[in-house]
């Protein structure tokens, strides 16, 4: 009888502590899901803002294309000749195009910790890239 009763206690003992045991993991499970899903999340948005920032950038330089090719076809189609200053310029132009078209290749490649210091990067020279477009053509016309 004695044998009994412990081991009835020693069930009752094993059975609440895989009871409390299997409460933990499944809480752990819960809280694993939680995170993973934010994680998920944020990788999204991360995703949607990489995709903008390409998408910006190859407008601005699909649009340079378009007007350089235009220019080009007029100055020859004139035959024109470019004095220095303004070679020199649309040279800067076309290395600037490459670097930023280097960076729409490094996008993908960037990680959530480093993210806003490239996209603010990014940004001002898009910016600045624009300016400078904006800028030789105006001076063309």
């Amino acid at each position: 009888m004695k044998y009994l009763k412990i081991s009835i206690l020693s069930l009752a003992v094993l059975t609440m502590f895989f009871t409390i045991n299997g409460c933990n993991s499944e809480s752990s499970k819960n809280e694993k899901t939680r995170i993973e899903d934010k994680m998920d999340q944020v990788s999204e948005k991360l995703d949607k803002q990489k995709e903008a920032l390409k998408k910006s950038m190859n407008e601005a330089l699909q649009d340079f294309d378009n007007k350089i090719a235009i220019f080009e076809d007029k100055v020859k189609e004139h035959n024109e000749k470019m004095d220095e200053e303004m070679e020199k310029s649309l040279k800067e132009l076309k290395e600037e195009r490459a670097k930023l078209q280097d960076k729409v290749d490094e996008i993908s490649n960037e990680t959530g910790d480093n993210w806003d210091h490239f996209k603010s990067d990014v940004d001002k020279k898009l910016s600045n890239f624009k300016e400078n477009v904006k800028s030789f053509f105006e001076e063309d016309n």
